[in-house]
């Protein structure tokens, strides 16, 4: 907004639009990122976790500054998709999914008729379901998401934002 102002706007110009943008941001920050990572970590990294000898694990844990965090990533890492943690990881992105869907029905973006911030929140997390080959569990309970990926993935910022920044060791995992 402070670069390009008026002309590249991402805040929806209907104010009940605005405001119905901001609680899609909160819970990225809140919940979807955190479910996200812990989905990640079960399925992508543990293996390679695993791998490693008790004294790197635990090195591995120790590098972790925060107590809670480090507690996640330890069941995380220790009982896989069965911790609860992921349980609840899988739930979130399901409530997340099913409000998209809600959201949807009505418009062609999250917060309103036009692209916002809340799109642009969403979109990298989507993408992670996708890469992570889950998007499809929800192929029939929410059509109106796989049209909103769709279209993401065909705006001009999809590849720079999103797939230019992954590395490929990334796109192996």
């Amino acid at each position: 907004e402070d670069r390009f102002g008026d002309s590249a706007s991402l805040l929806p110009d209907d104010p009940l639009d605005r405001a119905a943008m901001r609680p899609w941001l909160k819970r990225v920050d809140d919940a979807i990122h955190p479910a996200i990572g812990t989905l990640t970590h079960a399925t992508v990294y543990r293996p390679g976790f695993l791998k490693l000898d008790e004294d790197a694990r635990a090195a591995r844990l120790a590098k972790i500054p925060d107590a809670s965090r480090r507690e996640r990533f330890t069941a995380v890492y220790r009982d896989g998709l069965d911790a609860p943690i992921v349980i609840n990881a899988v739930k979130t992105l399901d409530r997340l999914v099913a409000d998209m869907q809600s959201a949807l029905e009505d418009n062609d973006f999250l917060a309103g008729p036009a692209y916002s911030l809340a799109d642009t929140a969403v979109t990298p997390y989507a993408n992670r379901l996708f890469d992570l080959g889950l998007l499809g569990l929800w192929a029939v309970s929410a059509p109106r998401v796989f049209d909103w990926f769709g279209a993401i993935r065909q705006r001009a910022n999809f590849v720079p934002a999103i797939l230019d920044y992954m590395t490929d060791a990334d796109r192996a995992a």
